[in-house]
């Protein structure tokens, strides 16, 4: 197994990883590099010779979750190569590009947690973790007799995948939720949430991403008890 960092290490995102055996090479990421504040619609100029241009030399692009900086460049993949992702990340995509009136995402073949997937000679197995992208994944790749896990982004992982590290021969790890490991699970965030609400009389306005289907989907019960005290709103 070889690896290659086309792109990632350094800034936060911007994954393009590539993993390759003597006749097979995928992808893992193929994200876009995050727009400057004072730029937001700067555009995204990389090029790689097999993937995003030329006789393709690519056997698959596999992407983590749906945030522009793991799958951002995935329409300029070369047509012919197969993207593989999970389905509540495609249904989000889809939702955005009909909501932005862009074209449809390309999805080809659909990805699920802990059901294994072959490109060429290289294993991969999906395995689900928590994080503000619904249906995230990390991968763990097998090819000629050693085993990488990448992480993708996170905030949780079920402590059985701890097992794993001892069993890889290397870690990929995306480090920006590094320290969320201790941090607020989203079972706290709902019962906080639910407890201001309850103590509030007037109007609470929560702010977070309308893409983050869990917390949005964590807060419904709060917001739904807070409001049965008020008679005009009907459950």
């Amino acid at each position: 197994m070889k690896l290659k960092i086309h792109r990632g290490a350094n800034p936060i995102g911007d994954n393009i990883v590539e993993i390759a055996t003597e006749v097979t090479k995928i992808i893992l990421d193929c994200g876009r590099n995050l727009p400057p504040l004072d730029d937001p619609k700067a555009s995204d100029t990389i090029e790689i010779d097999g993937l995003t241009n030329g006789k393709s030399a690519y056997d698959a692009v596999f992407i983590t979750h749906y945030h522009a900086d793991h799958r951002g460049l995935i329409e300029r993949v070369n047509t012919d190569i197969p993207i593989y992702m999970s389905h509540a990340t495609k249904m989000v995509l889809e939702v955005v590009a009909d909501f932005i009136d862009a074209p449809l995402p390309r999805a080809d073949k659909m990805i699920r947690p802990g059901h294994e997937e072959w490109a060429g000679d290289i294993k991969i197995l999906p395995l689900p973790v928590r994080y503000s992208a619904e249906g995230a994944m990390m991968f763990l790749v097998e090819a000629g007799g050693k085993k990488l896990l990448y992480t993708g982004d996170f905030n949780s992982i079920d402590k059985t995948y701890y097992s794993l590290l001892g069993k890889v021969d290397a870690l990929l790890c995306e480090d920006a939720n590094i320290g969320a490991l201790s941090g607020i699970a989203e079972e706290d965030v709902e019962s906080e949430a639910a407890r201001i609400m309850r103590e509030t009389d007037g109007q609470v306005f929560v702010l977070c991403s309308a893409t983050n289907i869990e917390r949005v989907r964590g807060l419904t019960w709060p917001v739904a008890r807070a409001a049965a005290k008020w008679r005009s709103i009907r459950l």
